[in-house]
């Protein structure tokens, strides 16, 4: 009995190590549908809008999620080829920006890369390769006189990005 509780016990811890692989319930490459029912309904499509493109990419779904007691409103990007290829988390409140920066770096350790750009509007990034899940993750910050306009993760996969975390799709 004792075995099989064991048995059990690692089928489930390794089901849920796996399923964190990519991004949370995603894998990169998935198609819009794909993400919509992994996601179990936290997730929906949104209208087309070309000012909502990062690099090219299209964002095709979002959603509120919550890490760490911190709700997040995540945006979902897909290439031409209609696959997933970036996941950005904005929190919904901006004044958890030092929040998710410090469990960014709880998670990921020191950062590879830390630029910073300007003076009094001050752009500083993070990043960090996270081989285990696959992914190239980076913070980044915009802040005014020490107050923060604007934070946010950036996930790619870890295969498009340069050593500095930034991508080069195809």
């Amino acid at each position: 009995m004792r075995c099989r509780l064991l048995l059990l016990f690692a089928a489930t811890f390794c089901t849920a190590f796996a399923a964190q692989a990519d991004w949370q319930f995603t894998k990169w490459g998935m198609t819009l549908d794909q993400v919509l029912t992994a996601s179990k309904g936290a997730v929906h499509k949104v209208p087309y809008d070309h000012g909502k493109n990062v690099w090219d990419i299209d964002r095709g779904a979002e959603g509120t999620l919550s890490q760490a007691g911190i709700a997040y409103r995540t945006e979902f990007y897909f290439d031409s080829r209609g696959t997933l290829q970036i996941v950005r988390q904005t929190p919904a409140d901006l004044s958890q920006c030092p929040a998710v920066q410090k469990a960014a770096e709880a998670k990921y350790g020191k950062p590879v890369d830390t630029p910073q750009f300007g003076k009094s509007v001050l752009i500083s990034a993070e990043y960090w390769p996270d081989k285990t899940a696959k992914n190239a993750v980076r913070y980044t910050a915009t802040t005014l006189m020490g107050r923060y306009m604007g934070c946010f993760l950036s996930f790619v996969p870890l295969e498009v990005a340069d050593s500095k975390g930034y991508p080069h799709f195809k």
